[in-house]
C-alpha cells in the first residue's frame, strides 16, 4: 500500500492502479478504496472515481476529505442534486468540512437550490473574510432570493475586495436599486460606466436613470458625453444627431436596441418634439414603432391617436416597467370611453408594484396622520386662527386634495392676494 500511494504521489498512475489493486485482493478496506477514488480522478475517469469513493465513504462515513472528494467527482459527472446530498452540512469549520460547504455552495448554484446556496457561501463568507468570491456568490445567491438588502452588503464587501471587477458593480448597482436605494445605486453604476467612457448605450441607460431620479443636470451631462462618444460635438434634439445615437458603432445601420433606449429617455425627460423625430425617422430605415414599445405609445397617446397607443401598448406586453405599462394603457382606456378597463388597469398598476405591500402600510400610516390632524381642528383651535373681515361666511376655509392634484399651486395663488391669509 505503501508503495502505491508513493506511486500516486509521484504522478505513476498505472502502477500505484496495478499495486492499489493488488492490495485490495489482500485487504481490502477504505483507505484502498479512496485511493483508487484518487487514481481513477486524476486518470479522468471520473464515474470509476465516483464508484470507489463512494464504496470508501460506507466503510467511513465520518471522513470529511472522502466526502469532499465524492462530491466533486459528482459534480463533474453533472449529478449535482447527488453531490448535494453527498456534500451534507458539516457540523464544524475545519479546513475539511469548510471545503466540504464549498462544494455543497457548487452543487446548489448549479441546481439553483438558492437557499442551500446562500448558506452554504454565508458560512464561507464569515470564514474567509477577505475571499471576494465568497462575498460575491452570496450576493447572487441572495439576488436570486430577492434578499435585497443583504444581496447589496455582500456585493459591496465584495466590490471592496475587488474593485476591478467590473460586472460586480453592475450587480452592486442592481441590488441597491432593488432594496430602494436608488442614488447609491445611481453612484455606483456611475463608477462602472466610467470604465467604458465610449460605449453609447452605457451613457444613454445611465442618463436615463439619473432623470428618473431627478438628477437632471447630470443626465443631461451624460447624454452631451453619449453624443460625443458617437462623434458628435454635443447632444442636440436634431434629426441627424438622435439618427448618429442610435447607430450602430463604426455602422450606418440603426440598432433597434439603441433606439428603444434612446426613445426611452427622450420620453422620460418630456422631450416629446425629440421623441416623435427620432419615431419618424427611424421609421423610415424600417424600424417600426411598434417595435420601439412604451415610448412609441407614449408619443401616440399624447398625439391622441389612441388606438395606436393601445395597439403598440399590446404588442409588448412584457415591459421592464409593469407600472408604467398599465399607468398608460388605464388613461388610454380612459380617453377611449371605458371606464371598467381602465379602473382594472389601474388596479394591475398597483398590484404590479413589488412594494405593493410597503405602500398600503404607508397609506395607513397617512391616514393615520390625516385623521391626527382633523381631531386637532377644534373651536378652540379656530379661534386663535388669524381671519379675514367679516363677510358672512365661516372661517377658516380647508383647501383638501391628494399630492400631485395642484394644491400647492393654488396654496401659491392665494398667498399673492392681498385679501387672503393662508
Amino acid at each position: 500500500m505503501k508503495d502505491a500511494i508513493a506511486a500516486f504521489e509521484r504522478g505513476e498512475l498505472d502502477l500505484a492502479r496495478t499495486l492499489a489493486q493488488r492490495h485490495l485482493q489482500a485487504s481490502p478496506g477504505a483507505q484502498t478504496f479512496h485511493l483508487m477514488g484518487l487514481i481513477e480522478c486524476r486518470s479522468g475517469r471520473m464515474a470509476s472515481a465516483a464508484e470507489w469513493l463512494g464504496r470508501a465513504l460506507a466503510e467511513d462515513p465520518g471522513d470529511h476529505s472522502v466526502r469532499v472528494m465524492l462530491a466533486r467527482a459528482l459534480v463533474d459527472l453533472g449529478r449535482h442534486g447527488d453531490a448535494l446530498e453527498v456534500a451534507e452540512r458539516p457540523s464544524g469549520l475545519s479546513p475539511a468540512e469548510l471545503a466540504l460547504w464549498h462544494v455543497r455552495a457548487e452543487a446548489a448554484d448549479k441546481l439553483q437550490a438558492f437557499e442551500a446556496s446562500a448558506e452554504a457561501w454565508r458560512v464561507l463568507a464569515k470564514c474567509r473574510p477577505d475571499d471576494w468570491r465568497a462575498w460575491a456568490n452570496l450576493g447572487i445567491a441572495t439576488s436570486a432570493l430577492s434578499r435585497w438588502d443583504e444581496a447589496a452588503t455582500a456585493l459591496k464587501r465584495a466590490v471592496t475586495l475587488n474593485p476591478a471587477e467590473l460586472p460586480l458593480r453592475r450587480a452592486l448597482a442592481t441590488a441597491l436599486a432593488r432594496s430602494g436605494r436608488f442614488h447609491e445605486s445611481a453612484d455606483e453604476l456611475g463608477l462602472w460606466v466610467e470604465a467604458s467612457p465610449d460605449d453609447v448605450a452605457t451613457r444613454l441607460m445611465f442618463a436615463r436613470l439619473l432623470a428618473d431620479l431627478g438628477r437632471g443636470e447630470e443626465s443631461d451631462r451624460q447624454l452631451d458625453r453619449a453624443a460625443r462618444a458617437a462623434g458628435c460635438d454635443r447632444f442636440e434634439e436634431k434629426v441627424d444627431v438622435l439618427l448618429t445615437l442610435a447607430r450602430i458603432p463604426g455602422q450606418q445601420n440603426v440598432d433597434a436596441g439603441m433606439v428603444r433606449e434612446l426613445a426611452q429617455l427622450l420620453e422620460r425627460t418630456n422631450r416629446g418634439t425629440a421623441l416623435a423625430a427620432l419615431l419618424a425617422a427611424v421609421e423610415k430605415v424600417g424600424v417600426a414603432r411598434a417595435t420601439v414599445g412604451y415610448p412609441a405609445a407614449a408619443a401616440a397617446f399624447r398625439d391622441e391617436r389612441l388606438e395606436e397607443a393601445r395597439d403598440i401598448l399590446l404588442a409588448n406586453p412584457d415591459s421592464p416597467d409593469p407600472t408604467r405599462w398599465h399607468r398608460l394603457m388605464s388613461r388610454i382606456a380612459d380617453a377611449l370611453g371605458d371606464p371598467a378597463a381602465a379602473f382594472a388597469e389601474a388596479e394591475a398598476m398597483h398590484r404590479s408594484r413589488s412594494d405593493l405591500q410597503d405602500w398600503l402600510g404607508r397609506g395607513r400610516l397617512h391616514l393615520e396622520r390625516v385623521r391626527t390632524l382633523a381631531a386637532a381642528m377644534t373651536v378652540e383651535w379656530a379661534a386663535g386662527v388669524a381671519t379675514v373681515p367679516e363677510d358672512g361666511r365661516r372661517d377658516p376655509a380647508f383647501l383638501v386634495g391628494f399630492p400631485r392634484s395642484g394644491t400647492t399651486l393654488l396654496d401659491t395663488f392665494l398667498m399673492g392676494h392681498p385679501e387672503v391669509h393662508v
